[in-house]
């Protein structure tokens, strides 16, 4: 540690860091989560080891289903929207006929 300021620590962190001191060493060399991290992931564990099997699975169905659905709730719309676009015709007979006498 210490406190002259370098050059390539600089450049190597974009300003961020000027020199290596007491202030930022331990955020940089943190290998332990903060304890508010530890507490967030003690959470999820405690919550993903309290659902059954069957709980899980009915979800996932549940979810799969959801997604089915709005699937094909998009592939009808996109349908519709080109059976739209396919029935405008592109040109008028009675015009084309107007432009070539």
């Amino acid at each position: 540690l210490e406190r002259i300021e370098r050059l390539f620590l600089q450049q190597s962190t974009q300003n961020r860091v000027h020199c290596w001191n007491h202030d930022v060493a331990p955020d940089y060399l943190r290998t332990k989560p903060t304890p508010e991290m530890e507490a967030d992931e003690a959470q999820l564990d405690s919550e993903k080891n309290s659902r059954t099997f069957d709980q899980v699975n009915k979800q996932i169905v549940a979810m799969n289903k959801h997604l089915e659905s709005l699937l094909n709730s998009l592939a009808d719309n996109a349908r519709s929207q080109a059976d739209a676009h396919a029935d405008v015709p592109t040109y008028n007979n009675h015009d084309t006929q107007k432009l070539v006498r």
